[in-house]
């Protein structure tokens, strides 16, 4: 626990002690980067047919989940780092349904596209369904 406290505490402090950086800790910034992310995201249609989620924590930004094929991932990335404020941009998202996440899951069983409840629409699909 000490550990991750000194991480949490120094992430963003050496940056305003500096004098690059406008707020004292890097995790001031998320909320308003999430603000900022979010509806521009929504109303992508280009990202249509993707199932993606975002972690903004520390100026960093993480999405996960699947897309139907890698130019929505290039988007979700440039539109990431046109946002401002954010440092870096991470996405561990899978193209279309057939392999496993790169990343750990709730559910080892669980594939993405595949619905939790077992009825509904199932998101990314490929081109080629």
């Amino acid at each position: 626990m000490h550990l991750a406290e000194h991480h949490r505490v120094e992430q963003g402090n050496s940056c305003f002690l500096a004098g690059r950086c406008r707020l004292s800790n890097s995790f001031l910034y998320d909320k308003g980067i999430a603000s900022a992310l979010f509806p521009r995201l929504a109303a992508d249609r280009a990202l249509e047919g993707s199932s993606v989620w975002v972690l903004v924590q520390g100026r960093f930004v993480q999405f996960f989940g699947c897309v139907s094929h890698k130019g929505q991932i290039d988007h979700l990335e440039a539109i990431a780092r046109q946002t401002p404020d954010v440092q870096a941009v991470l996405a561990n998202v899978m193209v279309g349904i057939d392999s496993k996440p790169p990343y750990l899951t709730a559910s080892p069983s669980l594939t993405c596209g595949q619905s939790l409840r077992g009825k509904g629409e199932k998101p990314c699909r490929t081109s080629h369904e």
